[in-house]
């Protein structure tokens, strides 16, 4: 991801299940160590 700044995130999808969820960890860019994140994908209309 390059943001309007020039700033550079690289992150790579590490895990997944399709229409359920994805996780992803960011490598380069954060000022972050070992930064990962799920996110949980779910109909508009399915209440969690």
């Amino acid at each position: 991801i390059t943001f309007a700044d020039g700033n550079t995130i690289e992150e790579h999808v590490v895990a997944w299940k399709e229409k359920e969820y994805f996780t992803y960890i960011a490598t380069k860019g954060l000022p972050l160590r070992a930064y990962i994140a799920t996110i949980s994908i779910k109909p508009k209309n399915k209440k969690m």
